[in-house]
């Protein structure tokens, strides 16, 4: 097929639709690319279970919002179907009954031959899916994740398949072993820190880390660490809900705290900081954290009306909408 070109000056002039969101604000587009992964135990299948469910109901996803419902299938490879049943059940008796969610069990199956492929891409078109999430990639991908050639031809088929059925594709993967700084805090390399190759890294859209925290009370901690079609959202602090076998959002989430401890009028900096502090969190994460929000018009730093040598934080009007949001999602 010839490539087709055309002036800058006529390319400009073109009305091209917008890319439409199915996640938060473009987290998520129609033929999406996402990776999910973390270390293990880091609840990556039960938040892809999790999510599954949501894009099938058109429901929020940890308080990100689901614009529409999608026809999704889960392929599972490494939980044996009694117990992915389970966890299943558990969801469906909270979430209700999900026509639009569909499951298969593949642990004997891998994407070794161009037969594979198509029975792959049959079974995609037999659901009408619009995504279909592989759990996890090590179980379907052949050969190492290390080799250059192999992984590029595998993500070269997954844009096949997705071109040949029209369906975003979801991947749940494993992050490299964990390094250590002097310092004893983790060294984090943000999405380099998926294991294999670079171009595992390349061809996503999306990637969403899961990770273990000692901050607010031992939580876990989801990282938006690339977003292709929209800017990248703060990170949120979840807890397990063994009851429910459900990953929800915890009050000691220290965003959330922050917005809790301004609502009623500015604070100075140091009481910010002496507030994450005390949540565990080091004084550079605190920093990190107070720096995000004010990129993302969440808080603004003021000089203290009644002494100007110290400064202050303070709600913008996102901020007060934000923390409505959530007073809302609450009630």
């Amino acid at each position: 097929m010839a490539i087709k070109i055309s002036t800058v000056d006529e390319f400009l002039a073109m009305e091209l639709p917008e890319v439409p969101s199915i996640l938060g604000g473009r987290l998520l587009v129609p033929e999406g690319r996402m990776i999910i992964y973390g270390q293990p135990g880091t609840y990556k299948s039960f938040a892809t279970l999790q999510l599954c469910y949501a894009l099938s109901l058109g429901i929020d996803f940890l308080g990100y919002t689901v614009t529409r419902p999608q026809r999704v299938l889960y392929l599972q490879a490494e939980i044996v179907p009694w117990m992915a049943q389970e966890r299943m059940q558990k969801m469906k008796d909270f979430y209700g009954e999900s026509p639009n969610f569909m499951y298969g069990y593949t642990r004997d199956f891998s994407l070794r031959t161009t037969e594979d492929w198509e029975s792959l891409t049959e079974t995609v078109l037999e659901a009408d899916a619009d995504f279909v999430f592989i759990d996890p990639m090590s179980q379907v991908f052949a050969g190492s994740e290390l080799d250059d050639e192999k992984t590029r031809l595998f993500f070269q088929d997954l844009d096949v398949l997705s071109t040949k059925t029209g369906c975003g594709v979801g991947l749940v993967h494993h992050a490299r072993k964990t390094t250590w700084n002097n310092d004893g805090s983790t060294n984090h390399a943000g999405a380099g820190d998926l294991r294999g190759h670079s171009s595992i890294e390349a061809w996503a859209d999306t990637i969403m880390r899961l990770s273990h925290t000692n901050e607010a009370g031992g939580a876990t901690e989801i990282a938006w660490q690339k977003v292709r079609h929209a800017p990248v959202p703060m990170s949120k602090y979840l807890r397990f809900n063994d009851e429910s076998g459900m990953l929800e959002l915890t009050d000691k989430d220290p965003y959330r705290v922050v917005l809790e401890m301004l609502r009623h009028g500015s604070v100075p900096i140091s009481q910010v900081k002496e507030k994450l502090v005390g949540m565990g969190i080091n004084v550079i994460k605190a920093d990190r954290i107070r720096k995000k929000m004010r990129e993302d018009g969440q808080i603004e730093t003021k000089p203290d009306p009644l002494n100007g040598s110290f400064k202050i934080e303070r709600l913008t009007a996102k901020g007060r909408s934000e923390l409505s949001e959530h007073t809302d999602r609450e009630d």
